[in-house]
């Protein structure tokens, strides 16, 4: 397992108060959002949250469209940011989740399996 950072973004800065700010997030029940609730809790902050979803592709397209902060894995906004397309937005909260991956021993595959480590390498650049 991994600790992932999860960049706050959007097409245009955001100003105010935190509490204002119209929030793209993963949807309620996910264990990304319980780490993404977490962080809010513990600056006892309470987000505007506009739009929930479970695709990470639908909540940059609406981050995209400007409809308002977006918090993401890195790899997931690589090409935006540096076209200049979405811009990090500068939070006093860090966000971060816990990646892991569960490998079930059937058919002989072990986490030294090539192709589990090669997973593994993936999901952490």
């Amino acid at each position: 397992s991994y600790k992932e950072e999860l960049i706050p973004v959007s097409k245009q800065p955001w100003q105010g108060a935190l509490r204002t700010i119209p929030f793209i997030l993963y949807n309620k029940g996910s264990l990304t959002r319980e780490y993404i609730d977490a962080s809010f809790t513990k600056k006892t902050l309470r987000p505007h949250v506009l739009v929930e979803s479970t695709s990470p592709a639908f909540i940059k397209e609406l981050a995209l469209a400007g409809s308002g902060v977006a918090l993401l894995p890195a790899r997931e906004i690589e090409r935006e940011l540096l076209n200049h397309k979405l811009i990090t937005q500068v939070l006093p909260i860090k966000f971060y989740r816990t990646v892991a991956v569960y490998v079930k021993n059937e058919n002989g595959i072990t986490l030294a399996d090539p192709f589990v480590t090669e997973l593994i390498d993936f999901l952490r650049k």
